[in-house]
């Protein structure tokens, strides 16, 4: 039986909070140069539930300001104790803090934004006989989205993730491939040792192909690197491709790595495809570089011995899922949501 840990909420601000086993809530944050976060806790010290709202200027709605509200916590990994009742009392001071600061629409699970982290797990949830996590992979309660409904929040944006495996993926794919070679385009793996250089390359690409999706902010230089800096030490770097046309200028990525769960050449070996991104003036004239580098990056899974793929949270109705959804099938849902305040 879960333990009971409502207690009056408790507003903290980041140098307040004890963020010593997250370091995404670290008081230095870079986050903090443009926006600003509070966190909502109740509980005894030893069970406590917590979530963060956050304010950014720089996201802004049709309607003005919008505000995120993320970084769920509870006592027992995600499981929400008391039946939600903890949770519910954190959503509404969070919500009244964010309508405070003149927010006109809130979005939750968002941690500061979609940049960040974002979406909820909403079934084939592991724990009832979906495949295992994987890494980046959005967690939470299974009774997180009805808790979310029931406070009038309904879903804005919705992704799956599919099992795709990577012989098929490869055999289906080739004219992306050869599509980019004709194009006189070729791909190289990342620079590791130039990583600054290189994440700046990728930032500037990230910002214009993703400038017209859900939830798209700017999001400065050194926040991207504070993301994807930690990242560099356990990858493969012939995982993390980019792209670069005739004349050498780098116009698309694709950010991918093994499951270190699992162990390549056994049963179960799996990697996961994160992020691909081609700047949007090459996709009109050079369609298949997306799907080029994906096929570069499958072959190389391949040779290194996973014989699947996920790609991980596809955007409904997005180009990317169309071609997820022909040679893999769905095994998990999430949905982000969103809800007007003004």
């Amino acid at each position: 039986m879960s333990r009971a840990v409502a207690m009056p909420v408790r507003e903290l601000e980041p140098g307040e909070l004890d963020w010593s086993a997250d370091r995404r809530l670290a008081p230095d944050h870079p986050f903090l140069g443009f926006g600003t976060w509070r966190a909502f806790v109740t509980g005894d010290g030893e069970h406590e539930v917590r979530l963060v709202a956050s304010i950014d200027p720089r996201q802004r709605g049709p309607d003005g300001q919008v505000g995120a509200i993320g970084f769920i916590a509870a006592p027992d990994g995600d499981r929400l104790p008391d039946g939600g009742r903890a949770m519910r009392m954190l959503l509404a001071a969070a919500e009244s803090w964010l309508v405070e600061l003149g927010c006109s629409r809130v979005r939750c699970p968002v941690q500061f934004s979609t940049w960040y982290g974002h979406r909820a797990m909403c079934d084939g949830f592991p724990a009832a006989g979906g495949p295992p996590p994987f890494p980046m992979e959005p967690s939470n309660d299974p009774g997180l989205t009805d808790l979310l409904a029931a406070a009038g929040f309904a879903v804005a944006h919705a992704a799956a993730s599919y099992r795709v495996p990577v012989e098929r993926w490869i055999a289906g794919a080739q004219l992306g491939e050869t599509l980019l070679r004709s194009g006189g385009f070729a791909d190289r793996e990342i620079r590791l040792a130039d990583i600054d250089t290189e994440l700046e390359t990728i930032h500037a690409i990230s910002t214009v192909a993703f400038r017209r999706s859900w939830g798209f902010s700017e999001i400065a230089l050194e926040e991207f690197r504070s993301i994807y800096r930690p990242l560099v030490g356990p990858i493969d770097p012939g995982l993390v491709r980019i792209a670069e046309a005739p004349d050498g200028r780098a116009v698309g990525f694709i950010l991918a790595f093994a499951d270190p769960a699992t162990r390549p050449g056994q049963a179960g070996a799996r990697f996961v495809v994160k992020s691909l991104a081609v700047r949007p003036e090459v996709r009109r004239v050079s369609p298949g570089v997306g799907i080029g580098l994906a096929v570069a990056v499958h072959r190389r899974a391949a040779a290194m011995g996973y014989p699947t793929a996920i790609h991980a949270c596809v955007a409904d109705h997005a180009f990317t899922q169309r071609i997820s959804a022909r040679w893999g099938e769905p095994f998990r849902r999430y949905a982000t949501f969103e809800k007007a305040v003004r």
